[in-house]
């Protein structure tokens, strides 16, 4: 029996670890086990005295820098213990192993074979440095094996395996909202995103989007719904509406056998009236829209967004004239972006009628499309790289704080009051009256006050629909603590 120990930093249901974490427990022999630093006392201590076979990372970009130096604390407690990194980080720069001497391999793309592969050799002795998907470390040389073909047929893989999360953490148990995927892939080619960078390392390895059945997920969504429970569904893929046929079979099919909220990211692009009223109908709650810029020019052809504001508008007051909530996501920060331009960004999103807007300023990783944008035009901070990379790439959450302390990543005039004006994206949006204020404000430098404006507006939308009096008093007591910490100003 192999014991394969997943580490991660802050508590949260990850859908990679649960996928892995089924495929492996499905051979009946194999342990696993999450460890979060965010929970732990001891988190080295508590890993080796689990005694595991394998100890994997799963890391988005950022969060590599946190894995690498917990690696080499591993390997100076215990020098032959095998540390393995997969995720979308390595999946993009695998070479992130030759930087990282306490790395014994890398994952790309699906691990689910590779890993269970690499534990059974590791268990039989037998040789594991041809396995498909992995960078092997091998002395000083890094064994560079090709990436597998996709997995075709999702439903022959078994269900996320959720028990190593809520058996060992019951906040996440407990949790009303309950994660689910229901395919892999994205079909489009937004400049800002990894996923046109992951279409390019799949080429020719089959097709890049799959669904699964609706017949497959309802059943997933039956079996948790009795063992754990829940009253929303997350559904976390980066577009549900892909394929038509298949979504209103979906929609069909959860109103009359699931009967809960569901959440979920959409593109308007995908949508129109009917779709909007079946999902409605079958208990849709929030949507998630992501807007990113309101100039439709700079959406076309830096972003790669090929919306109209008309579809925009027309799709999102559709579904809050229905009562469904609508929360918007934006980007702040482009190249060559003026005030002017982030400002009609906030103008479009008053006329989508959303709930809540927040924005992002935008981080253009390397080896993406708007990286090489900003690159081409000597845009980029001379010493930004990897490493300079400081949260998660699917969040977009840096700090003004710490863009003012490190230095902007786009070289421009004008990044402080951009950066600045993310802060008021909510209020503008809802408030614009506040614009001319706005507007002197963001000259100045950022403080304590801009971060509590932004915090105010994630606070407002969530008393809104805060469930009683308990909840209302919890939220208004973690508001009042972050601004007195300070946090992120």
């Amino acid at each position: 029996m192999a014991r394969i120990a997943f580490v991660q930093p802050q508590l949260r249901d990850r859908a990679g670890i649960m996928a892995l974490s089924a495929v492996l427990k499905r051979e009946g022999r194999h342990k696993c086990e999450v460890f979060v630093l965010q929970q732990s006392q001891n988190l080295l201590k508590e890993i080796l005295e689990y005694e595991p076979t394998v100890i994997g990372f799963t890391c988005m970009s950022g969060e590599h820098i946190w894995a690498r130096a917990f690696a080499k604390e591993i390997k100076v407690a215990k020098p032959s213990q095998f540390v393995i990194m997969g995720g979308v980080h390595p999946t993009i720069y695998p070479e992130v192993i030759e930087s990282c001497e306490d790395l014994d391999a890398v994952c790309i793309g699906e691990g689910e074979y590779s890993l269970l592969k690499l534990v059974a050799c590791l268990e039989s002795g037998d040789d594991f440095t041809d396995i498909a998907n992995l960078w092997i470390r091998q002395g000083a040389e890094i064994i560079r094996n090709e990436v597998q073909p996709l997995i075709a047929d999702l439903d022959s893989l078994p269900y996320m395996d959720r028990s190593i999360y809520y058996d060992k953490f019951p906040i996440l148990r407990d949790d009303s909202t309950k994660l689910f995927f229901v395919g892999r892939g994205c079909p489009h080619h937004c400049s800002y995103c990894h996923n046109h960078v992951m279409m390019r390392i799949y080429h020719g390895k089959g097709h890049w989007v799959r669904l699964r059945s609706v017949c497959h997920i309802i059943d997933e969504l039956k079996e948790v719904k009795e063992k754990y429970g829940y009253e929303w569904i997350l559904f976390n893929d980066d577009t549900l509406n892909i394929k038509r046929d298949w979504f209103m079979e979906l929609m069909d099919r959860f109103e009359n056998e699931i009967g809960a909220g569901f959440i979920c990211n959409i593109r308007v692009d995908h949508l129109d009236e009917e779709i909007v009223e079946r999902m409605v109908k079958a208990g849709c709650d929030r949507v998630i829209i992501g807007v990113e810029h309101g100039d439709y020019k700079i959406r076309r052809d830096i972003l790669k967004r090929n919306i109209t504001d008309e579809q925009l508008i027309t799709i999102s007051r559709a579904f809050s004239d229905r009562g469904v909530r609508v929360f918007t996501s934006s980007l702040i920060g482009l190249p060559g972006e003026t005030v002017d331009d982030a400002y009609n960004t906030y103008k479009l999103l008053r006329a989508m009628h959303p709930t809540h807007s927040n924005a992002h300023v935008l981080e253009p990783y390397p080896r993406t499309a708007i990286y090489d944008y900003c690159s081409e035009r000597g845009l980029l901070r001379k010493d930004y790289g990897w490493d300079s990379i400081t949260a998660p790439a699917a969040t977009f959450q840096y700090t003004s704080k710490a863009l003012h302390k490190q230095g902007f990543v786009i070289e421009q005039p004008n990044m402080r009051e951009l950066t600045n004006l993310k802060e008021f994206c909510h209020l503008l949006v809802h408030h614009p009256w506040a614009w001319p204020i706005v507007r002197l404000l963001i000259k100045l430098p950022h403080n304590r006050f801009f971060n509590s404006i932004w915090q105010w507006g994630i606070y407002g939308f969530k008393v809104k629909y805060a469930k009683g009096r308990r909840e209302r008093i919890d939220l208004t007591l973690r508001l009042l603590k972050h601004l007195v910490a300070g946090r992120g100003a």
